[in-house]
């Protein structure tokens, strides 16, 4: 029998590839690193919104080496919101985590939350809003005054 999935991560990803520096193929390898050092159960969900570049065919050439990492290849474009919810549908993870493609907030950060999720906690939410968050990649200034 296999072993229960501890965690799921989802990952809505839109137009991922023509992304300048580090990219989603990085990113996925550094939560593939990071759980193997860890020795958890995992499994990730990456679910493409209707990318029109070469967004599924990176993330499908990855997924198909690795069993842990689920592909779900959406043609028509529905919004983040559409597809962190089909990703977290589809996750069979005791918990579920859902992170943006870029690689923005390292899986490292999810250190912070083990103690919690080891008390069973329902819900943890991370923000770079929080007075203790420590920024390291800033978004655009746009973004950050909109608060995405």
């Amino acid at each position: 029998m296999d072993e229960p999935i501890l965690l799921s991560i989802v990952i809505p990803a839109y137009n991922e590839a023509s992304r300048k520096g580090f990219g989603i193929k990085e990113h996925l390898q550094n939560i593939k690193k990071y759980f193997l050092d860890k020795g958890v159960s995992y499994e990730v969900v990456i679910v493409n919104d209707g990318s029109k570049d070469d967004t599924a065919k990176v993330i499908k050439s990855y997924c198909e080496i690795e069993p842990d990492f689920i592909f779900i290849d959406r043609k028509e474009n529905r919004g983040k919101l559409f597809s962190v919810q089909e990703g977290l549908l589809k996750a069979r993870g005791k918990f579920r985590l859902f992170t943006d493609a870029d690689g923005a907030t390292s899986i490292d950060n999810l250190e912070k939350f083990w103690e919690h999720i080891k008390l069973n906690e329902h819900i943890i939410i991370g923000s770079r809003d929080l007075q203790q968050s420590k920024i390291e990649k800033h978004q655009p200034k746009i973004k950050e005054m909109l608060g995405d």
